[in-house]
């Protein structure tokens, strides 16, 4: 799965295409096939030319037909109900709802068996089954070293906080 917040519709053809290239540059993988819903944010001529000049057949069902599409459908939800368990559990604020998703994408991606394959997506990528060892709960309580050049001397060394996931970008904890 992939994760990606966007503020509108409009944006969605640029991160399917950043994806893309994503998957591409990292992982050496050419994508072959697209699947869809009939929705505009979808199907439109940026992702329709973007698709024929590197040869991915586009495939979708008609608009507003969601049964017809019951693989993505089942998949979102999923989604919404692994992000709304998050923030139920942690006790974490709905604003953080964004961290929420992008924990639940990569929990799911290291924890998800595919029946055919038998193997995780992480693993499916990498080559090696994926480590727990540094996996937080996601709205813990947790504590944030303040560096001494921050502080007085009498100042506490750590502040209070919550756990809010991992930062690929950065390699770090997530924390507010």
């Amino acid at each position: 799965r992939y994760h990606s917040a966007v503020v509108s519709k409009d944006a969605i053809a640029g991160e399917v295409i950043a994806a893309i290239e994503h998957a591409k540059t990292q992982f050496n993988r050419n994508i072959k096939r697209l699947y869809t819903d009939g929705g505009s944010e979808f199907i439109n001529q940026t992702l329709k030319d973007h698709c024929r000049r590197h040869g991915i057949e586009l495939k979708y069902a008609p608009a507003r037909t969601p049964q017809l599409n019951g693989v993505a459908e089942r998949s979102v939800r999923s989604c919404k109900d692994a992000i709304r368990t998050l923030l139920t559990a942690g006790r974490v604020p709905w604003r953080f709802w964004t961290y929420a998703a992008t924990h639940a994408t990569f929990l799911w991606n290291r924890t998800h068996i595919c029946k055919r394959t038998g193997v995780t997506p992480y693993e499916s990528l990498y080559g090696k089954p994926p480590s727990a060892k540094h996996w937080g709960v996601f709205g813990c309580n947790a504590w944030l070293h303040v560096p001494k050049e921050q502080r007085s001397s009498l100042a506490p060394k750590a502040e209070p906080c919550i756990y809010l996931g991992h930062s690929s970008t950065q390699n770090c904890a997530c924390v507010y």
